[in-house]
């Protein structure tokens, strides 16, 4: 990764004076853009025009101004409204009487505007000269899509649009977008307003944007008729490119939006029936075929299911049932072909066929009896493709004899670690047709358990890990009430149990039994434990440890001389229920220099192996926190319990370390959601008085909100390089990522609950989450990862709307965090993977420090989806920090009430 290290001679600093407030504080989420409505009495900028609206038009009618200058309009009627709209573009919002409008020109040129309320009121600027922008404009261009996309349907397709800069105007901006071939524009505007593009050629529209604000947010809304017919196979893009005249290399200038058509998913599955006859000559019996259209968009139009019966069945009758109830179904009879006419079936819907079938009064025990089922539907204008992998389904049986068949199966499942809780389901059945008398079940347990718990169904007599359970009579064709158990997993290595059945029968040709299942685990042995922090430079002799073990082994954390050698003994502590462990030393820790912590734990006498980390520890702080002052009065230290007015100026003061050369110090604000999630920043310079070169004054003016905000400082101090090696390079985001702790995962999943995966099987989304800039540096995206992101996947439950995915039904976690160890599954750092049934799903990506990140709709089919995450910095600095004490300073984080 190529990497900005800090040149021998000076080093810099990171000063976090955290400050929290009594009362929540709401940040006003608004597109910020230099064309404004504003009151007329406060519009009066430094260098400025004023033109009067007046009942007969715009006084001066012409004028000419340097560029760079802001131009108002203020309308002086006493009763009519009036909005000023551009030639080139902008355009105010209605000017009620005393209301002003404000408009910065930046490139020479003219520029005609009329009333839009009244045409015949016109008139002109004259801009003059030229401003060069003091830094390129930032520009970047997303897209979005509400429906899926299928033959002939009309899309409604979202280009956001964006200037990132701080205070630079984008000029001469231009934003191309290619449809998908053969697509047709029906319609497009712009925040309601209809902007058709400036040309079009072929596929490419071309939008003259002009000049875009700095800092400021746009969205073109398209509506495009896809043609008909469009192939099952290959991608359907849209793409959207920005340029502008002033642009840098920042900012993704490239978007599109690409899917698959959108086709039916259509499902089939047969087996007999819960309650269905013995398959014995003469008998009926009953098969369910379960169908579904997977599907979460598109129905599936004219939909016929086919049953192939053997030629020993007959067909008797069918019903059908789905949401609607029970009712009969249209069949139709060919020889040994079966057809159901379902008609069209709904996105996500399913429901089943209950089939009767008489079997042969000629078929002979042991005969096989096979059927298959198949489901197809005819997709209009759609070519090409292939059928769906679970679109035929077969089940065959053997006819069986007169006497009995018994059968045992032996599974279990649960946690594969010492201490573990552990189910193993004994099944056990009779698919013969002749009775069993006195049966009797045996299940043989490993040594290695303890504590079984047998629940409601507790064995005739339990001993030397052996239970057995007596059944007085087994009926035939009985598949019995499984037996569960439940056990503790005390030792590693593999536990092998075996459950066996046996029985008598009065029947003179008793089947072969299946009386014999094992089951094999592997138990792995006690994991080493995560330490969090610290990680890299404290302030403190005791600082606090914290990490993740096993829930209820004794954890240890020792001083080491060396990274595996522990020397004195910092603490213990058990390890909770929710894996997490947290110690304090009881004992101080030597200051200014560099040590290793090792940590074990201990469970029914087995101990993990050895994790650790490495931290100095300072006894210098970087600021003086009794020097914090808010309106020339201390605050008492740092974290004070304060009040703040929204939108008001407070002078927040400090002292800072003395420096050869001047401090530059800058004072950000990061702004949080009610989530917690940082949604923005400011930057407020500092002033320092000539009397006290080392203090410094910031004028911070609060968000006009009620929600979180942060505050700390930012400077550069020369300093000597201390001698020696670098000892850590700790690579961290200015702000509260700089903690080592995950924070709280930032969304819920509703009525999330464990269960079993459904069919079809799961598939990606998978990938990493990396720094867009970093990237853009010439660093690889593995060389990019960021390690302290959350991923959520959301499924969509409607159209244009979107849900926390309930991952728990598929034994995953949701969301994800990025690093190596917390306890999602997923072990490579800055890597997410999902496993997902077919749908359409959106990943939210958030991490202090980066701006939040929606992803396109990822359509999930059958093959792997990987969609690597580019994260772009909210404006704190990333800097690569040689962690030689004291560079690096933690300061109490704070508590956003």
């Amino acid at each position: 990764m190529t990497t900005r290290t800090t040149p021998p001679t000076r080093l810099t600093r990171w000063i976090r004076v955290a400050i929290l407030m009594a009362a929540p504080v709401v940040l006003a989420v608004a597109a910020l853009t230099t064309f404004r409505v504003v009151p007329a009495a406060q519009a009066h900028p430094t260098r400025d025009t004023t033109i009067q609206i007046t009942d007969s038009g715009f006084v001066p009618q012409a004028i000419t101004v340097s560029a760079g200058s802001l131009v108002v309009w203020e309308n002086d009627s006493d009763s009519a409204s009036h909005r000023v709209a551009f030639n080139d573009g902008p355009t105010s919002p209605v000017l009620q009487p005393r209301d002003a409008y404000q408009r910065t020109f930046d490139t020479a040129g003219d520029y005609p505007y009329h009333c839009a309320i009244h045409p015949s009121e016109t008139a002109v600027v004259h801009v003059v000269g030229h401003v060069p922008p003091s830094e390129p404009a930032e520009l970047s261009v997303t897209s979005s899509r509400d429906q899926p996309v299928t033959p002939g349907a009309a899309i409604d397709y979202h280009i956001t649009y964006e200037n990132r800069s701080d205070a630079t105007v984008a000029q001469n901006t231009v934003l191309t977008v290619t449809l998908p071939s053969g697509a047709v524009l029906l319609s497009s505007q712009r925040r309601g307003v209809p902007l058709p593009p400036t040309s079009q050629v072929g596929q490419d529209l071309v939008y003259a944007l002009g000049a875009v604000p700095a800092d400021s947010e746009n969205q073109i809304d398209l509506r495009v008729q896809m043609p008909s017919p469009l192939p099952a196979t290959g991608d359907v893009t849209l793409t959207a490119r920005i340029s502008a005249s002033n642009v840098d290399s920042r900012g993704d200038h490239y978007t599109e939006d690409s899917s698959q058509v959108a086709v039916p998913r259509l499902t089939l599955g047969v087996r007999p029936a819960e309650d269905s006859g013995p398959f014995v000559a003469g008998g009926v019996v009953t098969y369910t075929l379960e169908y579904a259209n997977r599907a979460d968009d598109v129905a599936a139009p004219n939909v016929t299911v086919t049953l192939q019966l053997p030629a020993v069945a007959t067909f008797v009758s069918a019903t059908r049932d789905d949401e609607t109830g029970q009712t009969t179904v249209n069949s139709s009879v060919a020889g040994n072909i079966v057809s159901f006419f379902l008609g069209t079936l709904a996105a996500d819907s399913s429901g089943r066929i209950y089939a009767r079938v008489r079997l042969s009064d000629s078929l002979a025990a042991g005969q096989p009896i096979s059927i298959t089922a198949r489901i197809n539907g005819a997709v209009a204008g759609v070519v090409g493709g292939e059928p769906e992998r679970d679109s035929e389904s077969s089940d065959s049986q053997i006819a069986p004899g007169q006497g009995p068949n018994m059968y045992v199966r032996l599974s279990s499942s649960g946690d594969n670690e010492i201490s573990g809780r552990r189910v193993y389901q004994v099944a056990y059945g009779n698919i013969g047709v002749g009775d069993v008398a006195s049966a009797r079940v045996t299940l043989t347990l490993p040594s290695s358990v303890s504590g079984p718990d047998f629940g409601a169904t507790p064995p005739t007599f339990f001993n030397n890990n052996t239970a057995v359970w007596q059944i007085p009579l087994l009926d035939g064709q009985t598949a019995a009430i499984p037996f569960y158990v439940r056990v503790t997993l005390r030792d590693s290595g593999n536990i092998t149990a075996t459950a066996t059945i046996t029985g008598t029968s009065e029947a003179p040709d008793i089947q072969p039994a299946d009386n014999e299942a094992v089951d094999v685990e592997p138990i792995l042995p006690l994991a080493r434990p995560t330490v969090y922090t610290p990680k890299t430079t404290i302030v403190g002799p005791r600082p606090t440890f914290r990490g993740l073990g096993t829930p209820g082994a004794t954890l240890s954390v020792f001083l080491a001389a060396s990274a595996s050698g522990p020397t004195q003994k910092l603490g213990s502590a058990v390890v909770r229920a929710d894996r997490t462990w947290t110690i304090t030393p009881t004992t101080a820790i030597a200051v200014n220099g560099w040590h290793w912590v090792t940590a074990t734990q201990t469970l029914n006498n087995h101990v993990s192996g050895v994790a650790g980390a490495s931290f100095a520890v300072t006894s210098t702080t970087a600021i003086d926190p009794d020097s914090l002052t808010r309106n020339g009065i201390p605050l008492g230290g740092l974290n004070p319990t304060l009040g703040w007015a929204p939108n008001h100026v407070y002078k927040l003061g400090m002292k800072l370390p003395a420096c050869a050369t001047p401090i530059s110090p800058t004072l950000q604000s990061s702004l949080f959601n009610a989530a917690g999630l940082m949604t923005g920043y400011k930057r407020f310079p500092g002033v320092r008085p000539a009397a006290d070169p080392q203090h410094v004054d910031f004028d911070f003016t609060t968000p006009i909100s009620t929600l979180g905000f942060e505050l700390y400082v930012d400077y550069d101090c020369p300093a000597a390089t201390p001698a020696g090696p670098v000892v850590h390079i700790h690579t961290c985001i200015d702000g509260p990522s700089c903690s080592d702790d995950p924070p709280a995962p930032p969304h819920d999943c509703e009525d999330c609950v464990p269960g079993k995966p459904p069919r079809p099987r799961a598939i990606d989304p998978d990938g990493f989450v990396y720094d867009a800039a970093a990237v853009r540096a010439g660093a690889t995206i593995t060389q990019s990862i960021i390690t302290r992101a959350w991923v959520t996947a959301t499924r969509q439950t409607a159209p244009g709307a979107f849900a926390p995915w309930n991952a728990l039904e598929y034994g995953q976690v949701n969301p994800q965090y990025t690093d190596s160890a917390y306890p999602d599954k997923v072990l490579t750092p800055g890597y997410f993977s999902f496993r997902v049934p077919p749908g359409a799903y959106r990943l939210n990506v958030a991490t202090p420090g980066f701006l939040p990140y929606d992803s396109p709709v990822l359509q999930v089919i059958e093959t792997p989806i990987t969609h690597n995450v580019p994260l772009e910095r909210s404006g704190g600095v990333q800097r690569n920090v040689a962690t030689v004490p004291p560079i690096r300073i933690f300061l109490p984080y704070v508590r956003r009430q």
